[in-house]
């Protein structure tokens, strides 16, 4: 399936998309550093990472292209799905940094909330930020997400602890 919105494309993801520039973009400090990742340090641990995620059976994994140049540019993903509850995370990250603050991430978001809705049948979604993405933070605001609560002091990010924002979305 692809879900199209503006010049933003979501495809499910394919190991043929594991490349050089999608390695560098995970070692990249600016792109990564949000991100909770070890970063692979080489193309057969991307591999394997992408591959890990594919096999989640509560997992949808998606692509994001710019649909005017068919480029890859970044990934977004809705896991953890609770059948029980009908809940799921999702999180998304763009890796080119040509591609960031063009509206790509905003419209993915968008897309994943779409097809959250109409193709897996829940009820919500969940994303957590950390405290000092600020882009983040606004971003999910922006789409209709609203702030549900603080996990304090509860991530490490550059040798410091660092709260962790909750935002949900009614589907």
């Amino acid at each position: 399936m692809v879900l199209t919105l503006g010049t933003t494309k979501l495809k499910p993801f394919d190991l043929s998309l594991v490349s050089e520039p999608y390695l560098q973009w995970l070692n990249n400090p600016f792109v990564n550093q949000y991100l909770d990742l070890d970063p692979p340090k080489d193309l057969e641990s991307l591999h394997r990472s992408c591959l890990h995620i594919l096999e989640k059976p509560q997992c949808s994994f998606f692509a994001i292209f710019d649909s005017s140049t068919s480029t890859h540019i970044g990934n977004i993903k809705i896991d953890n799905q609770c059948s029980k509850h009908y809940t799921a995370d999702v999180g998304l990250f763009i890796g080119s940094t040509h591609h960031q603050q063009r509206g790509h991430a905003q419209r993915a978001i968008e897309l994943a909330i779409i097809y959250s809705k109409s193709k897996l049948a829940l009820r919500k979604l969940c994303a957590g930020v950390l405290a000092p993405n600020i882009a983040s933070k606004k971003l999910f605001l922006r789409v209709g997400f609203r702030e549900e609560g603080l996990l304090i002091n509860h991530a490490v990010l550059g040798g410091q602890r660092t709260d962790i924002h909750l935002y949900g979305y009614d589907l």
